[in-house]
């Protein structure tokens, strides 16, 4: 251990470049040409290039860091755990084994009840909760069952194992032990019946295949980004679709059929929508009586009513995607870059499922990287669910943002064409803006108009587009004035 809170520990032998835990619990881990830092809580999480010092470096919450760090970050929790006495554990940051052996409770295991030491009178064979293995080491066992303790053979270390609580917002842990109990195992080899025509099936990660007629099946992998035709008759796959460029139509060389693929990609993103991001609380009723999940689950199915599926409104956008809005409140979005959004009811949540097969769940007050997806869909929320009067205000909203838009184009194109006046001389460029169509027809009707009267035509036609910077206009109408011959006008005096 080195002072002025050195590194207190080095990783073990590992493919990383060098690991450090400081003192106060935080991690720093340089691994794949990046540089990662933790923070003593290890809910925080910066992640910087490390072969490029001086980019922007991104800081976010552990438990949302983009699907290419996770495995970083599962290294770097593997050991900060093991030496910390206040391990940080993410369900989403855990392996589908480890969520399948945790326990659920409905009850905080804050303390454990260890045994007090033996009298004389016992022997380590009469002791339960002692144990002595073969390779010399003894273990104790608390009396309630929830904490071991292995003291080496050498009796110089120990090793404490205890609960830990678990970061599970989505209560995965409860669905992968629910389907374990509610499911039988099914033999792949077992021939699929030919009724199931376009049957969908879904597991907890999403969509995964959906089966036609002829026992044909598409199965998603690589976090929905491909589809790979199967066969029955065939003893190998016979070609891998990707999702994002979709073709219309895909032919079974097999059978001879054509499947309509860009509406089979669509249905399984609706269809993830409605049964993954919005399940029902009937999914966790088969689970045990104690499990802290199931209750949830079961007082929440009760309290709500069951998710609609009745469209309000409907609307596609181009080069933005298509949002649809239910009769339950609920708004859900398929954007191009194939991201799924939903909003709850209560617009207060947002659940994203991003192109790598990614369940984040965001707050709509605070999307942090996952703005550029929710302000859309709430904008779209607020006029869906908005009446008459109110859709009216929005109208009036964004017709004073178009207003501010056309007025910066419009100064823009001024500001193109005084940098280099000579384009003005030039009989041929008629370029399209409200300014010089105006000069030209106050050029036509010169010799009707005085000098005033172009003056002032030009000052409230244009004092939106050109501002201060009319008076070059306005000095070479004048000049061209002076060559003409002017002819007044009976009612005025110049």
């Amino acid at each position: 251990m080195s002072q002025n809170g050195g590194p207190e520990r080095a990783s073990m032998r590992m493919t990383a470049p060098c690991l450090y835990i400081y003192q106060d619990n935080s991690v720093e881990f340089i691994a794949d040409q990046h540089y990662y830092h933790l923070s003593p809580s290890a809910s925080t999480l910066i992640v910087e290039p490390s072969t490029q010092p001086l980019s922007a470096r991104c800081k976010q919450l552990t438990s949302l860091a983009p699907s290419k760090h996770i495995q970083a970050i599962q290294t770097i929790l593997s050991i900060r755990n093991t030496y910390v006495e206040n391990p940080y554990l993410s369900a989403r940051l855990c392996t589908h084994q480890a969520l399948e052996r945790a326990t659920l409770t409905n009850t905080a295991i804050e303390s454990a009840r260890w045994p007090l030491p033996p009298v004389p009178c016992h022997t380590p064979h009469t002791l339960s909760w002692l144990t002595k293995n073969a390779d010399g080491s003894i273990r104790i066992q608390s009396l309630d069952a929830v904490a071991t303790l292995t003291l080496a053979s050498h009796k110089r270390t120990f090793v404490v194992q205890y609960p830990a609580a678990v970061d599970d917002p989505e209560h995965r842990a409860a669905r992968i032990q629910a389907r374990r109990i509610t499911e039988p195992d099914v033999d792949d080899d077992y021939p699929r019946p030919d009724g199931m025509d376009a049957d969908h099936h879904a597991d907890a990660d999403g969509l995964s295949a959906i089966v036609h007629g002829d026992n044909a099946v598409f199965e998603s992998i690589g976090g929905f980004r491909f589809l790979t035709l199967h066969n029955p008759h065939a003893d190998t796959d016979t070609d891998m679709y990707p999702t994002d460029a979709a073709p219309s139509a895909v032919h079974n060389p097999i059978t001879g059929q054509r499947y309509p693929f860009k509406d089979i990609v669509d249905g399984l993103l609706r269809l993830y929508t409605n049964m993954h991001l919005s399940r029902a609380g009937w999914r966790m009723s088969a689970s045990s009586a104690g499990s802290a999940g199931a209750m949830h689950e079961r007082e929440h199915s009760h309290a709500h009513a069951p998710y609609s599926s009745r469209i309000w409104v409907d609307a596609d956008i181009p080069h933005v995607g298509r949002f649809t809005a239910y009769t339950d409140a609920r708004v859900a979005v398929t954007f191009v870059d194939r991201t799924i959004l939903e909003i709850d009811a209560s617009a207060l949540f947002a659940k994203i499922l991003d192109c790598f097969g990614e369940s984040i769940t965001v707050r709509v007050a605070n999307p942090l990287a996952y703005a550029n997806y929710v302000k859309p869909a709430m904008q779209f929320r607020r006029w869906a669910t908005a009446d008459e009067e109110e859709r009216r205000v929005i109208k009036s909203e964004r017709d004073v943002v178009a207003a501010k838009l056309k007025r910066a184009l419009g100064r823009s194109q001024f500001y193109i064409i005084q940098q280099g006046p000579h384009v003005l001389r030039s009989p041929p460029f008629t370029p399209n803006s409200p300014k010089l169509s105006v000069s030209e027809e106050v050029v036509k009707k010169g010799r009707h108009t005085t000098v005033k009267g172009i003056l002032e035509s030009v000052r409230l036609r244009n004092t939106e587009f050109i501002g201060r910077s009319c008076d070059l206009l306005l000095l070479r109408l004048l000049a061209l004035h002076k060559t003409q011959p002017t002819n007044h006008c009976e009612t005025c005096n110049d």
